[in-house]
């Protein structure tokens, strides 16, 4: 018998026609939750306040996964959700037009990430 993990992303690439797995769909899940949880709080001035911000909401998307906080920073959140929050003080979500098969937040991550990588690249 196939390992459960394998069954299952299997399964998701068969019906996502695409290379998709659990992980990516932990990844997004773990992305999302940290960005809406840095945008619902106030810009941290200091960095001492960045961090504290930085593990709170870590824990809250460690609880989510069943996983810990620093698994979720190092496998699962986005670097630039974090990389907002340490550079500017905080995480701001663009308001964006609904994209299907996307929840209005999740389109708001999708464009705040765009945007982060178009600025790398520029």
């Amino acid at each position: 018998m196939e390992a459960l993990p394998n069954h299952v992303n299997a399964y998701l690439r068969e019906a996502s026609g695409d290379d998709f797995t659990a992980k990516d769909f932990r990844t997004w899940l773990a992305t999302v939750a940290c960005a809406e949880e840095l945008a619902s709080r106030e810009k941290c001035d200091t960095q001492a306040a960045r961090r504290t911000t930085a593990n709170e909401a870590l824990a809250i998307v460690a609880a989510k996964l069943g996983n810990t906080p620093v698994i979720c920073r190092k496998c699962y959140v986005h670097p630039s959700v974090l990389a907002a929050l340490a550079d500017l003080g905080g995480v701001t979500l663009p308001k964006r037009r609904r994209i299907k098969g996307l929840s209005p937040l999740e389109a708001s991550v999708l464009a705040f990430l765009s945007a982060a990588a178009d600025a790398a690249a520029a």
